[in-house]
């Protein structure tokens, strides 16, 4: 089996929260390869599988496969499962999630190899494959910010060539929207900057963060950060891009 050799694969299947079982549709129903990202910056099968049991009611995790920022492909179900993911698609999607909310920065090199294989792999496992689309590319999830990367661009190259590296800084949060105008005011009458306004919650409710353009060095972006520490008093963070 080609996903079996993947490298840095774990098998979780039957390991995460679970409220009963999945059922089996057969692999030869399986014609679509779904995409997602977490829309979070930290997360693994554990957690998520927590909140689709638990806050979705669901009977575990809805992904086949979650890939981690170092490139870890986590093995969640069987490819013949039905999990739920893509609404009407599921009897015929195995849903693939890459860690990361991509509204905001690009997969990791690590997770954009490790997917490229894995779609490779599943291709191969797949007796009826015909397409892989993005979230939103399903019917009715037009409306959804997900993937959010261009999956199609990560695919199509012949080799994932080495990124150069990037950062950003993330602050701590803002209590309100009107905080969170004048601390974007503040930061643009200091720096020219692209900045961008970000909210916690899915909902887009309090709290919210500001998230700067990239940095080419990691020296850089901790010195910058330093500077809005000392000059305003924030807590600033250096993300990877």
């Amino acid at each position: 089996m080609k996903v079996k050799s993947l490298p840095k694969l774990v098998d979780l299947r039957g390991k995460t929260a679970r409220d009963g079982d999945y059922k089996r549709v057969g692999l030869e129903n399986k014609t679509d390869i779904a995409i997602h990202h977490s829309l979070t910056d930290e997360g693994d099968s554990e957690a998520f599988a927590r909140y689709h049991v638990h806050t979705n009611q669901w009977p575990g995790i809805g992904y086949h496969f979650v890939i981690l920022k170092d490139g870890t492909i986590e093995w969640n179900h069987d490819l013949d499962r039905m999990s739920y993911h893509v609404g009407n698609g599921n009897k015929r999607a195995i849903g693939v999630c890459l860690v990361g909310d991509f509204r905001y920065y690009e997969p990791s090199l690590d997770q954009k190899k490790a997917f490229k294989a894995l779609h490779e792999a599943l291709r191969e496992e797949m007796p009826r494959y015909e397409r892989t689309l993005g979230h939103n590319e399903f019917p009715g999830y037009e409306w959804k910010a997900c993937p959010s990367f261009d999956y199609r661009a990560v695919l199509e190259k012949a080799k994932v060539e080495a990124d150069v590296k990037r950062y950003r800084l993330m602050t701590g949060t803002f209590s309100t929207a009107e905080e969170l105008s004048g601390g974007k005011k503040r930061l643009l009458s200091r720096f020219n900057w692209t900045v961008y306004e970000r909210a916690d919650h899915s909902n887009f409710n309090p709290p919210y963060r500001l998230i700067t353009g990239t940095f080419v060095s990691k020296e850089e972006a901790e010195r910058y950060a330093s500077v809005l520490e000392d000059e305003f008093g924030w807590i600033v963070y250096v993300i990877d891009a």
